[in-house]
């Protein structure tokens, strides 16, 4: 038993046990952020501690909430930091786990049980202990759904009204299918008319009546192609006569023509005679073709030999003339290095000084502001120093008055001894205390050490002020004496102009080469002179000699001179296509003489013959032949239609005979499952009365206990309107009576006992439902007050009951005469400053 006062913190106990194995709370109007005593110090630590057997392991859980806490560490604007919620799990095998999260787990794991089936089972928490024996039966619904986990047949039933509608419009789709392939074939037929022209169509009859119609159709349609190929072969018959007709009429046309061709050519005989006389001296031209590109070759490289020897002779007059020019740089080389060395050194005199003269600058521009910065934190030490002093004074003048403060009427003066006060000094109200002293000592000292920091900079800056100045002059001297002596050298420098040291260096390196290499050039060049002399000598030999060979060739070829050598000269190009010409000249005229010779001897008739009878003939029987052609298309066309709608007639009746008698099994399961039955009651609830009478025969075998016999709980066959879907109602029968009442009809007693034998029917239930789970311990928060002595009496002997089965029950009540029944007591003492538990054995 847990007993105490009114709020002294009774439920705290199932709080805290909850808390431990879940993390939260055991009651709907408590939250887990709340559970941090109001009268705990900052610096407290809030933690549970739960000791508890299960399936004869022990195990041990620490588990903290989250909480404001002071912080270890000073720092930041706030002395405060969040202590993380947190709980460490202690397994019986020495194993450790830690994390709220993870403890939860791997307690739910343990237990085979969450938050709610837990309390559900093991706790009737205060306030709810009756809310399930008055709940209407939607709410019944929803807590039963939730425990035995029925929404698997709530899907059930939900997937056969799916499925039932899905198969109904499948069939009415086939249906619409149907009617839409019968009124989309057109048919020039009334009888088709009026099969079709109704609202329900007869479709066996439409098939009997197509399939008739087919063959019809398909006989005209053999006699359409009859006559087309009829007409057809008496077409091919014409066509070879109109052939053979016109055959004719070219071979005479081709005679003619080629008689003009043959008479046009002979005309063109003198001139082929003129062409192949040409063409023969082409040949002979040809022939002397090597010798004449060889004779020009030689004069061709006579005449390079002479250019090249000018050329040469100009090659060394320019090569010694350059060696003059040369010759004044290289006899003074030694003194332009010695000039470009000594400018060099002046270029990088000029850049130290520049360098240095920019580092003084900067002294200069960091030296500015110092001074400036001084005074002010020198004003700023003085300031603050004045301040300390002044507060400090007022502290020790007001020193007696501080010691009054502690003084007290009845106890004796730290001083004087005296227990008396009557005017004890009074301590200014603007006095600061020690701990603002020493802050503003603080003050004083870290402005003097920034004061000492500007100094120590201040004397720094000025040393490398000072330093830097004196190696700029020396620089700056030493720039002034070289430059001297760069004037002096500068004329050995006027052939280089403003390029670089580097280039002038390169440049120098480049003359003084050049100027050694001119002299062998030269000798090579008026070697090669010489060469060049003698082979023009020879060259000029051998040329009299092939013009002379050249010119006996001429004579022997039949030709007067090289001019005329060269009016009959062509290119190989000209020559072809003079043979070109003179073959198919031969050759045309020779195929117009024979093409004559034939044409000329055959059987044929020699005049035209007119084809236009033959050709209009044709025309009319190619105009019946597409008439034919067209009535056959047009009975295809009727034919293939009544095929395709007969098929898909036939396709769509056999699958809506399916869907139908699909349909059918589908919407019996659908009426039974979903109401549509003798009683009324959907699948679901169907599941769910089972469960909830198998709680009433656990209850009731408790409730007849406490009621001495007199109440027997059950679930009424119909409700007051007649329905018996959601049915999930409590009455009673009153044994005294012989009747049936509500349960609302009980009173404030009985309700208790009702309230308190279905749960624990609902836990013996709900255990064996979940695969023979079992939870020793079982609390009942308040309740008890509403019994009399003998109702009290056998309560607790249903509750002694589970004890003697290793049950441990725990009651929380302020009833008094429950303190005198249960010896093993939880006392909470309830004081201004918190409560106090009291273990009584």
């Amino acid at each position: 038993m847990i007993t105490g006062a009114t709020g002294a913190g009774k439920t705290s106990i199932f709080d805290a046990i909850c808390f431990a194995l879940y993390g939260d709370m055991s009651g709907q109007m408590r939250e887990k952020g709340s559970v941090r005593s109001d009268f705990a110090d900052a610096d407290t630590k809030t933690f549970v501690e739960l000791t508890m057997e299960h399936a004869g392991q022990i195990y041990r859980i620490y588990r903290n909430p989250e909480y404001e806490r002071l912080k270890k560490r000073k720092g930041g604007s706030s002395s405060y930091t969040k202590e993380r919620e947190n709980a460490i799990l202690y397994l019986s095998d020495g194993t450790v786990i830690e994390g709220s999260q993870e403890v939860t787990r791997r307690m739910q794991e343990l237990l085979v049980l969450n938050l709610k089936q837990f309390k559900q089972i093991s706790m009737i928490a205060q306030g709810e202990f009756s809310r399930l024996l008055m709940a209407p039966s939607r709410e019944k619904i929803a807590i039963f759904r939730e425990i035995f986990g029925t929404e698997i047949y709530e899907n059930f039933e939900s997937v056969l009204r799916k499925r039932s509608r899905e198969l109904y419009a499948k069939a009415a789709e086939l249906k619409n299918k149907l009617e839409e392939a019968v009124r989309m074939l057109s048919l020039p037929e009334e009888a088709f008319r009026e099969l079709t022209d109704t609202e329900n169509l007869n479709f066996d009859a439409i098939s009997e009546y197509l399939k008739d119609l087919e063959k019809v159709y398909r006989k005209n349609r053999q006699i359409a192609e009859k006559e087309y190929t009829r007409i057809d072969k008496e077409i091919t018959a014409l066509t070879a006569d109109i052939s053979k007709i016109g055959e004719n009429n070219r071979q005479i046309t081709r005679r003619m023509e080629c008689e003009r061709k043959l008479a046009a050519l002979k005309q063109e005989g003198p001139a082929m005679k003129t062409l192949e006389k040409e063409w023969k001296q082409a040949q002979n031209a040809g022939y002397l073709e090597p010798e004449q590109v060889s004779l020009q070759a030689l004069k061709r490289q006579l005449e390079l030999k002479e250019a090249h020897l000018e050329q040469t002779k100009e090659q060394i007059t320019a090569l010694k003339e350059e060696k003059i020019e040369l010759h004044t740089v290289f006899s003074i080389r030694e003194k332009i290095v010695a000039a470009l060395r000594q400018k060099e050194v002046c270029e990088q005199l000029e850049t130290q000084v520049k360098s240095q003269e920019n580092y003084f600058k900067e002294l200069e521009k960091d030296m500015a502001d110092l001074p400036g910065k001084y005074m002010m934190q020198e004003n700023v030490c003085r300031e603050r120093r004045h301040i300390f002093e002044e507060s400090d004074l007022a502290y020790k003048r007001a020193t007696a008055g501080i010691v009054a403060r502690l003084l007290e009427d009845g106890k004796p003066c730290p001083v004087c001894g005296s227990k008396v006060h009557p005017s004890p000094a009074r301590a200014g109200d603007d006095v600061l205390d020690e701990k603002r002293l020493k802050e503003l000592q603080k003050e004083v000292k870290d402005a003097e050490n920034k004061l000492e920091q500007i100094h120590i900079l201040v004397v720094e800056k000025t040393a490398q002020l000072e330093a830097t100045k004196k190696q700029l002059e020396d620089i700056t001297a030493q720039y002034e004496v070289e430059s001297e002596k760069q004037k002096a050298s500068e004329e050995y420098l006027k052939d280089f102009g403003n390029i670089s040291i580097q280039e002038s260096y390169q440049k120098l390196e480049s003359i003084t080469g050049r100027y050694q290499n001119l002299e062998g050039l030269i000798g090579e060049k008026e070697n090669a002179c010489l060469r060049l002399c003698e082979e023009i000598e020879a060259g000029k030999k051998e040329v009299e000699e092939q013009t002379e060979a050249f010119n006996r060739q001429l004579k022997k070829y039949g030709f007067s001179g090289f001019a005329q050598y060269e009016k009959c000269r062509k290119t190989p190009d000209e020559q072809k296509a003079m043979e070109k010409t003179l073959q198919d000249y031969r050759e045309e005229k020779s195929t117009l003489e024979e093409l004559i010779k034939q044409l000329g001897h055959g059987k044929e008739k020699k005049e035209l013959t007119d084809t236009a009878p033959y050709l209009q003939k044709r025309q009319d029987l190619e105009a019946h032949k597409k008439e034919f052609l067209a009535e056959q298309k047009k009975w295809n066309i009727y034919l293939d239609a009544i095929r395709r709608t007969l098929l898909s007639i036939k396709e769509k009746l056999d699958e809506l005979k399916k869907v139908s008698e699909e349909y059918g099994f589908v919407k019996d399961l659908d009426n039974v499952a979903n109401g549509m039955n003798s009683k009324k009651l959907v699948f679901e609830q169907y599941v769910l009365a089972s469960y909830f009478e198998e709680i009433l025969r656990a209850a009731n075998i408790r409730l007849l206990k406490m009621t001495g016999g007199r109440y027997e709980m059950s679930r009424p066959e119909k409700v007051g309107d007649g329905r018996s879907r959601d049915n999930l109602e409590i009455q009673v029968l009153d044994y005294y009576t012989g009747k049936f009442r509500s349960v609302k009809t009980l009173s404030g007693g009985e309700s208790f006992k009702a309230s308190l034998a279905l749960a624990l029917g609902m836990s013996d239930v709900i255990q064996a439902f979940h695969g023979g789970i079992r939870v020793d311990t079982l609390f009942v928060d308040e309740g008890f007050g509403s019994l009399d002595s003998e109702s009290l009496d056998q309560a607790c002997e249903t509750l002694g009951t589970l004890v003697k089965k290793d049950h441990l029950i725990g009651i929380i009540s302020h009833v008094p005469e429950l303190r005198e029944r249960i010896e093993h007591q939880l006392v909470v003492h309830k004081t201004n400053s918190g409560s106090t538990v009291q273990i009584v054995v």
